[in-house]
């Protein structure tokens, strides 16, 4: 749980695989055309208009284990969300690194030199190169790659690493449609929200 709620506070950030188109899934998609395809899927979480799916896509990396996708009632798949395996990790977070490299040379391949954000936040008393994964932990270490592009109906593509505890991270990789449509379905949802009072 504690995964997938990391992945899902970064709700601005989109997900659309490149393996196989999107791990076979595209922008837009309805859950009829998730059918179509062969697709299962679970419904998740819904609020208002916004539904998450965990699904199984045909194509899936050996890296990653869950796979969830946002669906508006009206625009259809706006987020694709991939979860990576655990990974066990010295304090120094040297496998997470390591692995993190990886996906991040794969994801370049097809978009491109990415913007890279690596940093602990000033002032924290995690600073120390033996403190790498507790600073993570503790939500005052970044480690991200975001690459922007317009290709197959994705605007950003944004890649994580996320630990679990001081010797065991995860990456979340995160793909997201047009700025625009975010907001129209965001729109959407908080006028529906606000409708209550």
């Amino acid at each position: 749980m504690k995964k997938l709620a990391t992945g899902f506070c970064l709700c601005v950030i989109a997900i659309s695989s490149i393996w196989a188109g999107s791990f076979g899934i595209e922008m837009g998609w309805t859950l009829e055309d998730l059918d179509t395809h062969g697709i299962t899927y679970e419904k998740y979480d819904q609020d208002y208009n916004i539904t998450i799916y965990d699904v199984v896509p045909v194509s899936t990396h050996p890296d990653f284990e869950s796979y969830y996708v946002k669906i508006d009632t009206e625009k259809g798949i706006f987020e694709i969300s991939a979860i990576g395996v655990d990974i066990s990790t010295s304090v120094y977070g040297t496998e997470l690194k390591s692995a993190y490299e990886k996906i991040r040379n794969q994801v370049s391949i097809a978009y491109g030199t990415p913007e890279e954000y690596d940093y602990v936040n000033y002032g924290s008393i995690w600073d120390e190169p033996e403190d790498w994964m507790m600073a993570l932990e503790l939500g005052e270490r970044s480690l991200l790659s975001f690459w922007e592009t317009d290709y197959s109906n994705i605007e950003v593509v944004m890649l994580e690493a996320d630990a679990l505890s001081d010797t065991e991270g995860y990456l979340h990789l995160g793909y997201q449609t047009y700025s625009s449509i975010i907001e129209e379905i965001l729109a959407r949802h908080d006028a529906s929200a606000s409708s209550v009072f």
